[in-house]
C-alpha cells in the first residue's frame, strides 16, 4: 500500500498547480496490505489527496499517515 501511496504522491508533486504543496509521509504501519483492485485503490488515494490539497491552507504541509 505504501508503494501505491508513494506513486500517487509523486504524481501529485509533479503536477502543475500544486508546486508549493509539501506532503509529509509518515508510514507508521510496518506492513499494510489491502485486497482490492490497484487502479481503484489508487483512485481512492488520489481523491483523498485532491481533497487534502483543495481544503488545506496553502502554507501548511499535508500529513499522509498509515497506522
Amino acid at each position: 500500500m505504501h508503494e501505491l501511496i508513494d506513486e500517487v504522491l509523486d504524481s501529485k508533486a509533479a503536477a502543475s498547480g500544486i508546486e508549493g504543496c509539501v506532503f509529509n509521509r509518515m508510514y507508521r504501519a510496518k506492513h499494510v496490505e489491502v485486497e482490492g483492485d490497484r487502479t481503484h485503490l489508487g483512485n481512492v488515494i488520489n481523491n483523498l489527496i485532491d481533497n487534502a490539497v483543495k481544503y488545506s491552507p496553502a502554507d501548511k504541509p499535508i500529513d499522509v499517515v498509515t497506522e
